[in-house]
């Protein structure tokens, strides 16, 4: 028999399979501690009431009136105006003119001349008309016949610049260079005085300028430092009730003035900006403008203001304009 051939056997190993590692499994994320996720709230808490205390703050801030109305105004240099009764009574302190003007209708009704020069006009609840010359002479004019009734010159105070008339036609008296304010009733009897230099609160470097809020207490400007101004205020009778600086404002001049609303709000007008600012009641900076809501007006160089007690403040500029005052 034929024999079978042997088959050949390979030497040549098989390729072995290739291993495929397994998927790795993710750790699990370790959770922050409580302390640490309260701090992390705590954290993302503040920087979002700051975002939202900012964003409130800057629309607060930029809040602006309604507008009223307005009128070109027929004066030549008016340097302060004043609300008293149903008129606006306005000085030029360099021609010694004072002018008396309808608020409601923006007509003139009457100029009044002192060679004298004047420092300030104010009205009583009869109409009739008080005017501080520059010599400390005070005349009182009748509101209907435009004669003067009445003369007085008040001879313990010295430069006196400024007057305010409260709702019981007292008038009050300022002094620049002794800080002191003083009381007279409207038969020219002096009642009491206060101010003056003092360490206490209620002391008063240099009282510029003097003006009632709603409650009759009196606002009077303190120029304490060059370029600096406080707003302190008192009662009715000279009692002390408590002081801001006003903060914000960069330059005052002769033409800062003051109007005090109903809330206790008080608006200040820069010239040199042709701004209004206002304040809260204890000096809060509350917000600025330059125009009504509706831009229907523009500011330029506010040279006085007025009014807030019914609700209206009156801005002296290149018209005699009229807003409302804003609710903050």
């Amino acid at each position: 028999m034929a024999k079978k051939k042997a088959k050949a056997v390979s030497t040549k190993k098989k390729a072995a399979a290739p291993v495929i590692p397994p998927p790795k499994v993710a750790e699990p994320v370790k959770k922050p501690n409580g302390l640490v996720g309260f701090l992390l709230a705590a954290v993302l808490l503040v920087v979002v009431a700051e975002v939202y205390f900012i964003t409130v703050t800057s629309i607060r801030q930029s809040k602006r009136p309604l507008y009223v109305n307005s009128w070109a105004h027929q004066y030549k240099g008016l340097t302060s105006v004043g609300e008293y009764g149903n008129f606006l009574y306005g000085i030029d302190n360099t021609r010694g003119d004072v002018y008396k003007t309808d608020k409601n209708t923006g007509v003139l009704e009457k100029i009044l001349s002192f060679s004298e020069g004047v420092n300030s006009a104010v009205a009583d609840s009869k109409d009739d008309i008080f005017i501080l010359t520059k010599d400390n002479q005070i005349f009182k004019v009748d509101g209907r016949t435009y004669k003067t009734v009445k003369k007085f010159k008040i001879g313990d105070m010295k430069e006196i610049s400024w007057m305010e008339i409260d709702s019981k036609d007292n008038l009050f008296f300022s002094s620049p260079s002794s800080g002191l304010v003083a009381k007279y009733d409207p038969d020219f009897k002096k009642l009491l005085q206060f101010g003056g230099p003092s360490e206490d609160k209620g002391g008063i470097s240099s009282a510029a300028k003097i003006f009632a809020g709603p409650k009759d207490d009196m606002y009077v400007m303190d120029a304490y430092k060059p370029g600096e101004i406080a707003i302190k205020i008192f009662d009715d009778n000279g009692k002390f009730i408590r002081s801001w600086p006003v903060k914000k404002i960069k330059k005052f001049d002769s033409l800062t003035n003051m109007a005090v609303a109903a809330d206790g709000n008080v608006y200040i007008n820069s010239y040199d900006e042709s701004k209004i600012y206002v304040f809260g009641p204890a000096g809060k900076f509350l917000g600025s403008f330059d125009g009504d809501k509706d831009k229907r007006f523009q500011i330029i160089y506010a040279a006085s203001i007025t009014g807030g007690k019914s609700g209206l403040i009156y801005v002296v500029t290149h018209q005699l304009v009229v807003f409302k005052t804003i609710n903050y």
